[in-house]
């Protein structure tokens, strides 16, 4: 049969002289076409035509699961995307509330009648906990402003103190960093960074690997620091930095007692 309209134009152009065709059936819906065509002029034989009905047939069938396969990836794919957002969901869930218990901790604590230094103590001690790092100590300025005085600490067991050690503000870039700016300081690499080129063999001796320095402010003004030594080498976060900030903040009120 000749081909209608339009294709037949086509066909003569391109010098087609056979044209045969069957369509990918799968469970009697048409997906689709399997169309072959010829430049030499010839009749296919009934068995050439039943081969590609079969073939269509075949073809229709595989063409029916790689839509199957592709739904089912597609939708596997969305199911992942949710579970991944219910996961991110109930981790801030679970982080919001590790936050509110601990600032709840910290605000109790400052509420009572504890002296400032016990304070700083618990302080040290709730940081180290829900920042899983190794030790923490704080430390408040001198009257003259030139040093600062380990008033508070939380150690692991065995852990060497330092209580009552006397750092000194000049020359030490790291606090005066923390102390002018007001702001925390996080140091991955606690052993080379150049910010603690004056002690850093103190950080080898002792172990430390990561350094977070955060101010203690009353009214606005830094009135010492808390150092939290992680012996693992770790990052610590925006929102880490931003709640250790929330934390110290809530101690303020016992800290303007000293």
């Amino acid at each position: 049969a000749q081909a209608p309209g339009p294709l037949a134009d086509l066909m003569l152009e391109a010098g087609v002289q056979l044209l045969s065709g069957t369509p990918l059936l799968h469970q009697g819906q048409a997906l689709g076409a399997l169309v072959l065509v010829s430049k030499q002029a010839r009749n296919l034989q009934s068995g050439e035509i039943d081969l590609l009905c079969s073939v269509g047939q075949q073809v229709g069938i595989a063409v029916q699961i790689a839509r199957l396969y592709d739904q089912a990836r597609q939708e596997l794919a969305r199911r992942q995307e949710a579970e991944e957002a219910l996961r991110c969901a109930n981790e801030k869930s679970e982080r919001q509330n590790r936050e509110l218990t601990l600032l709840n901790r910290v605000m109790t604590t400052t509420a009572s009648d504890m002296p400032p230094a016990a304070v700083l103590e618990v302080l040290c001690c709730e940081l180290v906990q829900a920042f899983n790092v190794t030790q923490g100590a704080a430390a408040l300025l001198n009257p003259d402003g030139e040093a600062l005085t380990v008033v508070a600490e939380c150690l692991p067991p065995g852990g060497a103190s330092a209580m009552n050690v006397v750092i000194p503000v000049q020359g030490n870039p790291a606090t005066l960093y923390v102390l002018k700016n007001k702001v925390p300081l996080a140091m991955f690499d606690a052993q080379h960074d150049i910010l603690l080129a004056p002690i850093q063999d103190i950080m080898r001796r002792r172990g430390v690997a990561s350094l977070l320095i955060l101010p203690i402010l009353v009214r606005g003004q830094a009135v010492g620091t808390i150092g939290l030594d992680a012996n693992a080498p770790r990052e610590f976060s925006d929102e880490e930095l931003a709640l250790a900030m929330r934390v110290t903040a809530a101690a303020a009120g016992a800290l303007e007692r000293w």
